[in-house]
């Protein structure tokens, strides 16, 4: 999902691409879904992650809207759902969408 703010950086763009045309459906719902919690007022996080994979948790994560991910990047499923739940008690990140990857 692109987020206003984030950069001009090829390898979104590529990303981006390719995600329209293996799941260009999927992908829009996401725009949508973005969107409605943009304009809703509510507080949210919004996070966008690299791919998944089943490794060890480091802990060692880059996490910033406005990032331009590496292709190729990954995330430990470990690793995003304790980045999730500690934004749900620290509060970082509202109304942003940031991407996560390891750093």
């Amino acid at each position: 999902v692109y987020m206003r703010g984030d950069p001009a950086a090829s390898s979104l763009h590529l990303m981006t691409g390719m995600m329209r045309l293996v799941a260009g459906r999927l992908l829009a719902d996401a725009d949508a879904h973005a969107a409605h919690l943009v304009e809703s007022g509510l507080d949210w996080t919004l996070v966008r992650s690299a791919n998944h994979s089943s490794r060890p948790p480091t802990g060692r994560l880059i996490a910033r809207p406005g990032y331009a991910m590496r292709l190729g990047a990954s995330v430990s499923r470990a690793d995003l759902a304790q980045f999730m739940l500690d934004l749900a008690v620290d509060g970082r990140f509202v109304r942003e969408a940031p991407m996560v990857e390891y750093g």
